[in-house]
């Protein structure tokens, strides 16, 4: 890693920065699924089931999205922040 310049403090930051974005937009979906259900029970309304409808068809995109966040610093960040560490010795 000849020549290597990385923040590594920066590198863990945008890590949890990332898992904290894919948690954050996980319970942020169930919150929003709860106050749909809610509404559902009360408001009968076309419009209302078409935007129900549209949303948890837009909603199941956001899983594979947090998968893969997930994954890509499991898989990839971890290892190299880890790698960093241990070649500058910290």
């Amino acid at each position: 890693m000849a020549g290597i310049n990385i923040d590594v403090e920066s590198l863990h930051k945008f890590r949890n920065d990332l898992l904290n974005l894919s948690e954050d937009l996980q319970e942020q979906l169930k919150r929003t699924d709860a106050v749909i259900d809610d509404v559902a029970a009360e408001w009968d309304d076309p419009q209302f089931k078409k935007f129900n409808d549209d949303f948890q068809q837009d909603k199941e995109m956001i899983k594979p999205l947090c998968e893969r966040i997930e994954d890509f610093e499991a898989i990839v960040l971890h290892p190299f922040e880890d790698k960093v560490r241990d070649y500058l010795d910290l």
